[in-house]
């Protein structure tokens, strides 16, 4: 392996670890930069939640928070609880949303959600981001949200199906890559009723010198 193709595969694997685990001097900028490149997938997750007044919501892998100030174009009065196993970006998230938090309305803290601190049936909707890629045991992550989701409430997972995800290099270290009809099987088998899925086209970027189509996937 040339010198060159080792110095890009160790930026790749910096990357992916980065995404999967925002720490360090590196925290606040892949932060930064998630926001940047989930905001059309977050819009359109957001989009599918059918938010109603006074909802208890709980989002799984936060980030840096900029987006929960979306919410109030949704709905009035939620509750909103983000849960990410990163400190670094329960800190960001914290300094981001000083308003939010003054009201009441936001809460934050660190954890992993294969073991929430939440009793049962606590929240009206839940949602995800890009996460499901790193959930080594999905199941476990997948039955620990149908415990604290009330029945009838609405899980959403936003993510890059697999056919576009592969694309991109630094997917290929610590990612799981999921179609369509591999989230679907999964979620069915974990005792949830798939409900619709709504495809979105976002701006091309420039990956090995080739545009890269970024598509995004909704699944409710």
């Amino acid at each position: 392996m040339k010198f060159t193709e080792k110095l890009r595969t160790v930026w790749f694997k910096l990357m992916a670890r980065q995404l999967r685990l925002p720490s360090g001097l590196l925290a606040k900028l892949t932060g930064n930069r998630m926001n940047k490149s989930n905001a059309l997938l977050y819009q359109l997750t957001l989009n599918n939640l059918n938010l109603k007044n006074g909802d208890k919501v709980l989002e799984v892998g936060f980030g840096n928070g900029k987006h929960f100030s979306d919410f109030n174009t949704k709905a009035e009065n939620l509750q909103i609880t983000g849960i990410d196993h990163s400190p670094e970006m329960v800190h960001e998230a914290i300094i981001n949303n000083k308003a939010f938090f003054a009201s009441g309305r936001l809460n934050v803290l660190v954890g992993s959600s294969d073991r929430m601190p939440f009793d049962n049936n606590s929240f009206d909707t839940i949602f995800c981001v890009n996460v499901i890629y790193f959930w080594e045991n999905p199941s476990a992550h997948l039955q620990e949200v149908y415990r604290v989701l009330k029945p009838g409430g609405i899980f959403c997972a936003g993510f890059r199906p697999k056919e576009n995800l592969s694309k991109f290099p630094f997917a290929n270290y610590g990612f799981i890559h999921y179609t369509e009809s591999d989230w679907k099987l999964l979620i069915e088998e974990n005792g949830f009723q798939f409900i619709r899925s709504q495809n979105g086209k976002e701006l091309e970027i420039e990956m090995n010198q080739e545009n890269t189509p970024f598509d995004s996937l909704c699944m409710v």
